[in-house]
């Protein structure tokens, strides 16, 4: 249990942040608590709040949820179920509807819009976030890649291993193109399977193309990309794998054999 409590502390922090939108949701929400009594119909999200936050902090149920529901390295998304926004946006309504002045209630207003508004972080200026450079919205690699892929299958079904780069966007792009894994692999496949295997070693820094080659043969992959800056080039083409398409920044492997 204390590893439970300790990913639930955990979990808060990577939630708030380095912003104040979570303590000024807090201070509504002690706000919006105080009023029970004179404002009957908030009772209930008061209870909802206390509920959603008492199965969030017990040990069992937090247990229950990271194990059988959303897992323990995205527990955070707990927070998504407390209405923030309109447990905020009810207390400064209650509180503004308080002030007799109709100029210090917009005053108040105000200034608790411009607090909301410097208390974020402007979210674009993130390292995740990067300017499209393309209608797709994908990384150009995708395109030349899939593209070499279908021109060389000639319409035959497709089923290629990718670098874990590749993953999410792969069938966005060209949704004939099968893969034995798909990003959520780590949580969705048991570390005994072949797919499990297959990922494992396809993320090895120093990986063995022998194994390699032998893995995408039992997940049914015709063909394996890797980077033109991996190791395993110096060796796939030794066997049944032989490189058939360059990129660029990608070398694309059909197996000969099949």
């Amino acid at each position: 249990m204390n590893e439970i409590m300790e990913i639930t502390k955990n979990m808060l922090w990577l939630y708030t942040g380095d912003c104040w939108y979570f303590l000024i949701f807090l201070v509504c929400a002690g706000y919006l608590f105080s009023k029970n009594k004179t404002h009957s119909e908030i009772m209930f999200i008061n209870h909802y709040m206390i509920g959603i936050g008492f199965i969030y902090i017990f040990p069992v149920t937090a247990k229950i949820i990271m194990d059988y529901c959303i897992g323990k390295s995205v527990y955070w998304r707990m927070f998504w179920l407390l209405p923030m926004g309109m447990i905020v946006a009810l207390a400064v309504t209650f509180f503004a509807f308080e002030i007799n002045s109709r100029a210090y209630r917009n005053l108040f207003i105000s200034a608790i819009l411009l607090l909301l508004i410097f208390s974020g972080n402007f979210m674009y200026s993130k390292d995740v976030f990067s300017k499209s450079v393309n209608s797709y919205k994908l990384p150009e690699d995708i395109f030349s890649v899939c593209d070499m892929l279908e021109e060389h299958a000639e319409k035959n079904t497709i089923t290629a291993v990718f670098p874990t780069e590749f993953l999410p966007y792969v069938r966005q792009y060209n949704a004939d193109i099968y893969l034995p894994y798909g990003r959520r692999v780590e949580t969705e496949t048991s570390p005994s399977s072949d797919a499990r295997k297959l990922f494992n070693i396809m993320n090895q820094t120093d990986k063995s193309a022998k194994e390699l080659a032998q893995l995408a043969k039992q997940n049914g992959c015709q063909y394996i990309v890797v980077s033109k800056e991996d190791a395993v080039n110096n060796t796939l083409s030794d066997g049944d794998f032989k490189a058939i398409a360059d990129s660029g920044n990608y070398i694309i492997y059909y197996d000969t054999a099949s």
